[in-house]
């Protein structure tokens, strides 16, 4: 199992088969949303605006759902994104010009970006998050 959410207004949370936590904070070169690309295929956008709210462009082989959170004052003030074992890597995208680059490739790719694995992400500024470092 692995589920993501954020926590404070600048952290995104991983926890189960993988366990690590990612500095994400808005700049003034970095426009929402950001995104997340995980190994089984799924791509989510993701926002902060006193609440963490994320969004799936593709559910890979391994998301099973998102659980809204409505309420600001909410225990944990996130969304939370479930899926079953088997997520082994997560990259986390912030930069403007390299967002675009990977929705450039999602378009000429379409859900076929993942038969690429981690040589999609070649040429990305992103911080990756794996069960390998979680050990």
């Amino acid at each position: 199992m692995l589920t993501i959410w954020g926590r404070s207004d600048d952290l995104l949370e991983f926890d189960g088969d993988i366990y690590d936590e990612v500095g994400c904070w808005k700049s003034d070169e970095n426009d929402y949303p950001d995104l997340i690309l995980c190994s089984d295929g799924t791509v989510l956008e993701f926002i902060y605006d006193g609440l963490w709210k994320f969004k799936p462009v593709f559910k890979g082989a391994r998301f099973i759902k998102i659980h809204p959170c409505f309420e600001e004052d909410a225990s944990g003030y996130s969304d939370l994104v479930h899926f079953e074992s088997g997520v082994e890597w997560c990259a986390v995208i912030t930069n403007t010009e390299d967002k675009q680059k990977a929705r450039n490739l999602f378009r000429d790719e379409g859900h076929n970006w993942i038969r690429k694995g981690e040589d999609f992400l070649h040429g990305i500024d992103c911080f990756v998050v794996s069960e390998l470092w979680s050990e």
